[in-house]
């Protein structure tokens, strides 16, 4: 426990030190916070500002998260909120706010947002690829400055929750949408890691529907023969009672058994990660293939 609270305080302090570097616009401090081969990928929302979608090696990410971001603004200010904060084993997720001014036209700037940070599984605790999205940019007028700003100063540095936000917030109609938002009870998860939160993959609920319906009609049969003999004799009046038993036994149950494997096989794949993280699920389908086994031996053995 004790080991993992440091795993934990360590990616935390990677952060801090991150946020401080952008804010102060201390380039010599990225090999610190990066590994040498890291990535930053960026998803904006917006047309307003511009970024590379992909960014390799510390010295690129240098250059566009620290010395061009600071050639352009200035007043900069992140803030994540460790209410929205999931540590998983490999990665930290956080919904962000960074306020920040023009140094053109003076206009304020507050970028909406989600970091996922993931880091390297060396013992060194660095950081491999950052992911930003950018969801929401609001653009305010010069004249808003003192007010904003005022707002800003008050907050805690860096980590915030966001009541704190919406305590001291100004009651200005561009804010809206943040205000809204910072309101709402749960946080969208970021369209580029969609599964970061649940790495399951979200069909698995479909699949499992998939498989219950041949069960409910097999458990129908056990424990209720005389009903189950009187619907396959009805059935049989049309001459289907024989083609709804070979459905379920020869195309219901192989095709969810054989579906569940694949979609554990692109799960792993999507999310990269190893089968033995599924074994739930395996527990689940060994029911499902012992059914599957007992009324086809059953059914051959009929004939």
């Amino acid at each position: 426990m004790n080991e993992e609270l440091s795993v934990y305080e360590r990616r935390k302090n990677l952060i801090e030190k991150y946020m401080n570097t952008v804010q102060s616009n201390q380039t010599d401090f990225i090999n610190e916070i990066f590994t040498n081969d890291a990535s930053l990928e960026i998803k904006a929302h917006t047309t307003y500002v511009s970024f590379p979608e992909l960014t390799r090696n510390t010295e690129e990410i240098n250059k566009v998260l620290v010395s061009d971001f600071n050639d352009n603004y200035e007043n900069i200010s992140i803030f994540c909120f460790i209410d929205t904060l999931t540590n998983e084993k490999d990665s930290i997720t956080c919904n962000i706010l960074i306020c920040m001014q023009e140094k053109e036209s003076k206009s304020i700037l507050l970028s909406y947002g989600l970091y996922v940070w993931e880091f390297s599984k060396d013992s060194e605790t660095k950081v491999s690829k950052l992911n930003i999205e950018i969801e929401k940019l609001l653009v305010l007028n010069p004249s808003q400055e003192k007010i904003i700003f005022t707002w800003i100063s008050r907050l805690p540095q860096y980590w915030v929750e966001r009541k704190e936000i919406l305590k001291e917030m100004p009651s200005l109609q561009h804010l809206k949408f943040l205000r809204d938002k910072l309101k709402e009870k749960s946080e969208r998860i970021n369209d580029l890691y969609i599964n970061k939160k649940n790495p399951m993959y979200k069909h698995f609920v479909n699949l499992g529907w998939v498989w219950v319906v041949p069960f409910i009609i097999f458990v129908e049969a056990m424990i209720f023969p005389k009903f189950s003999t009187f619907f396959d004799y009805y059935l049989h009046e049309f001459r289907i009672g024989e083609i709804r038993k070979e459905i379920i036994i020869y195309l219901f149950f192989p095709s969810s058994i054989i579906a569940s494997f694949i979609t554990i096989e692109i799960d792993s794949k999507f999310n990269n990660l190893k089968r033995r993280s599924y074994k739930l699920f395996y527990i689940l389908l060994i029911p499902q293939i012992l059914i599957f086994m007992y009324v086809a031996i059953t059914d051959i053995f009929s004939l």
